[in-house]
């Protein structure tokens, strides 16, 4: 069906197998949604997130295939989001059961109480980014596409020091003096 595509190629059938269930369950999933929508109404049904939620994890596993059939090709970023979203998902359906229900709960409380840290968080790395940026233009993972997740791995600790030993055109001023035209050191 795909003869061009890599995971086809290196799933063989098992690729195959696992992406007609997860299309055939997720025709499930899609006539719940569509039913629910008729029920509540469209205008209720979308003004719920967790209905957006619902319907883009089923759909979402239609997207290979689609994207297979017009690009020739998939698309791995709407892949992985597909997945986040079906794992949310998950946690919502296992927050209904006695065993799960309590410590899916604590990870959302947990979660809304860092809402403060996370927006401190996107602050400094949105203001390091655009600073860095024009900086350290000359290196590469500081444009403004990149620069935050290079910023953010300096926050982890991961720093090169070879991106702050820029080539300066004025290396006289900068050894104060120290380096005579000659290139000799002088004793100041």
């Amino acid at each position: 069906m795909f003869p061009d595509c890599a995971p086809c190629q290196n799933g063989g059938e098992l690729w195959y197998s696992l992406n007609i269930v997860c299309m055939i369950i997720s025709l499930v999933f899609i006539t719940i949604e569509v039913r629910e929508g008729i029920d509540d109404g469209w205008k209720q049904y979308f003004g719920d997130f967790q209905n957006y939620l619902h319907l883009y994890g089923a759909i979402g596993m239609w997207l290979p295939v689609i994207f297979m059939l017009t690009d020739g090709a998939t698309h791995k970023e709407y892949d992985a989001l597909t997945i986040i979203v079906n794992w949310i998902n998950m946690l919502g359906y296992l927050r209904g059961f006695k065993l799960t229900g309590s410590l899916v709960r604590m990870l959302i409380a947990v979660i809304l109480d860092m809402r403060g840290f996370v927006l401190l968080v996107v602050m400094l790395l949105a203001g390091f980014s655009s600073a860095l940026s024009l900086l350290l233009a000359h290196e590469q993972g500081f444009d403004m596409r990149t620069a935050p997740f290079t910023v953010f791995n300096m926050m982890l600790g991961n720093i090169e020091l070879h991106w702050f030993d820029e080539q300066h055109e004025d290396w006289q001023n900068e050894t104060h003096g120290l380096i005579d035209q000659n290139g000799d050191l002088t004793t100041g």
